[in-house]
């Protein structure tokens, strides 16, 4: 979902909830399914379960919509590899290996060569 403002931004004009959406400007971004939001539920989903994991969404929603109104621009979607990505890559590896022997597991690690 894309959401951004028309102006002038009154809510108050909004009488139904069903206009909700259009009256926001929130529109689809044709991406369903590889979004930060999407990978969000589906990581707090596999922890804490489904109504967890709706209820986080929301709260995401809602603060996007905030700051969306607020700044008066559109939201930039962060993708779904945001979260891991935004750490350092090195220190995620350490993390999952860490893991892993926690597991009983013995790590050896090559880097593959990249392919262009």
């Amino acid at each position: 979902m894309r959401l951004c403002p028309r102006q002038p931004a009154d809510i108050s004009l909004i009488r139904r909830r069903s206009r909700l959406p259009g009256g926001i400007g929130a529109t689809p971004s044709g991406n369903s399914g590889k979004t930060y939001l999407a990978s969000q539920y589906a990581r707090i989903k596999g922890r804490r379960g489904h109504k967890k994991a709706i209820v986080a969404v929301a709260h995401s929603i809602l603060t996007i919509a905030y700051h969306v109104l607020q700044r008066g621009r559109p939201h930039a979607e962060l993708g779904p590899d945001y979260l891991l990505l935004r750490d350092n890559a090195e220190a995620y590896t350490k993390r999952l290996v860490r893991q892993l022997e926690r597991l009983g597991h013995k790590v050896t690690l090559e880097r593959l060569p990249l392919s262009a």
